[in-house]
């Protein structure tokens, strides 16, 4: 801003760095300019001063730290949740990347690959599929391991934010998600479907196993519970009664007392 300043007054021939003074203030922010307007250095004539002096209201502002990587990362993570709808969004996106990326790599606190993973990372979910989609084809002699470069992935994402590419991903803002989910699912080990089979052949082979030869009632084992003459019996004694589903059951209604496996007539009845 402040270089604009000096260059716009050069080109005006103003040589007065009071007047310049007063053109800073004047195009800077409102609340900015509000907060320039206090300082000591504004009253002055020394435009180095007053530069200075308005610096040090920003922290940060100039130097190798005034980025780090958690600023990258939390720009990533913001852009990520936001749709992304036209070039002119990506566009945004790419040049707040850059003004942070951009001192970290000079500074050789993040190397070119990390940049590039990062900034296909801030994309949201549907575009990255199929940016990534999109470049596996084109970059197919790219090793799995590394990172699609930057320069690429804008070329696939202005592709995809372009006339007919772009109608067909707002129309499926789903597709991304659904796709990643079904190739979850589709790498999950499938059962073989003749397990099922044998699982349930087996179950029934459990049951049949549990049910004794003869009557369940008497223990004898030339008649069934539909024959037993101690049924006839116990019903004509009151003793048990057929429920309404035509089960034999006590007289207040409730299951006769058995434990599964054991017949319903105990030894000394």
């Amino acid at each position: 801003f402040f270089e604009d300043i000096e260059i716009l007054a050069e080109a005006a021939h103003i040589n007065d760095e009071a007047a310049q003074i007063k053109a800073a203030i004047r195009y800077a922010d409102l609340d900015e300019a509000e907060v320039w307007q206090t300082l000591t250095a504004a009253s002055g004539g020394d435009w180095d001063a007053f530069v200075i002096a308005v610096k040090d209201l920003y922290p940060g502002c100039e130097g190798a730290d005034r980025y780090c990587r958690a600023d990258l990362q939390y720009l990533v993570q913001d852009y990520r949740a936001k749709a992304m709808r036209s070039q002119d969004e990506l566009g945004e996106y790419r040049r707040k990347f850059m003004k942070i990326s951009a001192p970290l790599i000079a500074n050789k606190k993040l190397a070119d690959t990390e940049r590039d993973a990062f900034f296909l990372d801030g994309f949201p979910r549907a575009i990255a599929d199929r940016v990534r989609h999109r470049l596996s084809i084109i970059r197919a002699d790219l090793h799995p391991d590394d990172a699609y470069p930057m320069e690429d992935v804008m070329d696939a994402a202005k592709f995809l934010l372009t006339g007919a590419a772009l109608h067909e991903l707002l129309a499926n803002p789903q597709e991304g998600r659904d796709h990643s989910r079904q190739q979850g699912l589709s790498s999950a080990p499938r059962q073989p479907s003749g397990v099922v089979v044998k699982q349930e052949y087996s179950l029934q082979a459990q049951r049949a196993a549990q049910r004794h030869p003869g009557c369940a009632f008497c223990r004898d084992l030339t008649h069934y519970l539909s024959e037993c003459e101690h049924v006839t019996t116990y019903l004509q004694a009151g003793k048990i009664i057929r429920g309404p589903n035509g089960r034999l059951c006590m007289p207040d209604g409730g299951p006769i007392p058995r434990v599964p496996g054991v017949f319903f007539l105990s030894g000394d009845e």
